[in-house]
């Protein structure tokens, strides 16, 4: 399909789990694009592949449709070191009316390897970037699954005009000095955005110098962001979450707005 003419209904399976291929897999630059009216794919919930979207390099997934539904994880850990290079990025664009998902998202290489044989083929493909951007327009759009952001990823989930997501955001620093000597461990500077008028179930934990962007209208009112001293929520709307710093709050007048709680007892 194309913008112009999409297809009425693209749907994949994948039936087969135990593998590093994603359904959808972009390598070496590769691009796929769909333009279908509705969209369903049909995976695994893995973290190093055999998910729904993914790579072993780097590419771009570019999903326009109507309605997306998809079952399983957009795997962003997954490749060795000579799988990427600077300036090196996986991308994926889901842009729809309704989204609607069940699974992880995996954004950035961790460095730990696939197992605890750390097989250095897996997940240390370092110098690789990771750009996940959802944008749903449906007031009825969910995400029900983790985030799980490493490295120097950026994942924005929109829901336009109102959408649940349940599920933790975690943010993770870069451990290869603890398996491959050649490549040094490093904090983490990933980046997640929330954005437009979402209901939001689960918890935060940030370390590093991640960032935690609430760009838009964030309900979370049972939720508690836990963070580091060199980790960042910037605020942009009225949001309702908790607030535990590790050590002592930095979010300054940010920190009044955000209705933080510093420690289980004071309100700032």
């Amino acid at each position: 399909g194309s913008s112009a003419k999409p297809l009425e209904s693209f749907v994949a399976t994948r039936t087969v789990g135990g593998s590093g291929v994603s359904l959808l897999q972009v390598n070496e630059g590769a691009t796929i694009n769909i333009h279908s009216k509705y969209v369903e794919l049909n995976a695994f919930n893995t973290r190093t592949g055999g998910g729904a979207i993914g790579t072993g390099a780097w590419g771009n997934v570019n999903i326009a449709a109507d309605s997306v539904k998809i079952t399983g994880s957009i795997n962003g850990d997954y490749g060795g070191k000579g799988a990427s290079k600077e300036d090196s990025v996986f991308a994926v664009n889901i842009t729809t009316g309704l989204f609607e998902m069940t699974g992880d998202i995996y954004a950035g290489a961790t460095g730990q390897g696939a197992d605890e044989s750390h097989d250095l083929s897996i997940s240390t493909a370092s110098l690789r970037k990771e750009k996940i951007n959802i944008v749903a327009m449906d007031a009825n759009s969910s995400l029900t699954g983790n985030i799980a952001a490493y490295n120097k990823s950026e994942t924005n989930i929109a829901f336009a005009n109102g959408g649940t997501f349940t599920g933790n955001i975690t943010t993770a620093n870069y451990e290869a000095g603890n398996i491959d000597s050649s490549v040094a461990a490093a904090n983490t500077t990933a980046k997640i955005s929330l954005d437009g008028a979402m209901t939001y179930k689960g918890d935060v934990s940030m370390v590093g110098a991640s960032t935690l962007n609430l760009n838009g209208t964030i309900d979370a009112e049972e939720s508690t962001i836990t963070s580091s001293e060199a980790s960042t929520v910037n605020v942009a709307k009225a949001s309702t979450f908790k607030h535990q710093r590790r050590q002592h709050c930095r979010f300054g007048q940010s920190c009044r707005r955000f209705g933080c709680i510093v420690d289980s007892e004071s309100q700032v």
